[in-house]
């Protein structure tokens, strides 16, 4: 199983995915507003970050099991 179907599968068994992307957005969100009006980012940008986070966070996932597997 590599990176996209471990992703494919917790999308289709799980709803882990859609709360993390709701929480990353969120924070973007929020950080956003804080930046100056001229800084701020548009949607387009915060949806590649919390498309980035996602992949940092099932490549994490992929890594812990994948090494979880070796050692036994």
């Amino acid at each position: 199983m590599n990176k996209s179907e471990l992703l494919e599968y917790i999308n289709s068994n799980s709803a882990a995915i859609t709360i993390f992307k709701d929480k990353v957005r969120t924070e973007q969100e929020t950080k956003n507003k804080k930046r100056q009006p001229a800084k701020r980012w548009n949607e387009a940008k915060i949806e590649r970050t919390v498309d980035k986070f996602t992949d940092d966070f099932i490549g994490n996932v992929y890594d812990k099991l994948y090494k979880g597997g070796e050692s036994q």
